[in-house]
């Protein structure tokens, strides 16, 4: 079996598992660049949320984020779903399911 990473993202834990990503794909820790750059991409989906069915932008920053990071990127799957591949050799295969609309509910966090 190939060890392959199969991320269906249908998510804005993006910023998180991108991070997750990073990390999996060096072994090592994420420098500070990358770790400003992956803070403000997570800030970017939690300030542009989009509703179900309506993710149109985030789809395409998600998927434009995870080419970058050399994953094999198929779009509209089912709508603006997303399947990303990272394939590195022989081994088990991992797969992570994410949502990535946003809900109708008012920021009070601060």
């Amino acid at each position: 079996m190939c060890n392959t990473m199969r991320f269906s993202m249908s998510s804005v834990l993006a910023g998180a598992l991108l991070g997750v990503m990073s990390q999996a794909v060096t072994a090592l820790p994420l420098n500070q660049a990358e770790t400003d750059y992956l803070n403000a991409l997570y800030l970017h989906f939690h300030r542009n949320p989009e509703l179900s069915f309506q993710e149109e932008h985030t789809s395409a920053r998600l998927a434009s984020e995870l080419e970058q990071a050399g994953f094999e990127v198929t779009v509209n799957v089912g709508g603006y779903g997303i399947v990303a591949v990272l394939k590195n050799g022989e081994g088990p295969t991992v797969l992570v399911r994410a949502d990535m609309d946003g809900l109708p509910v008012k920021e009070q966090t601060g």
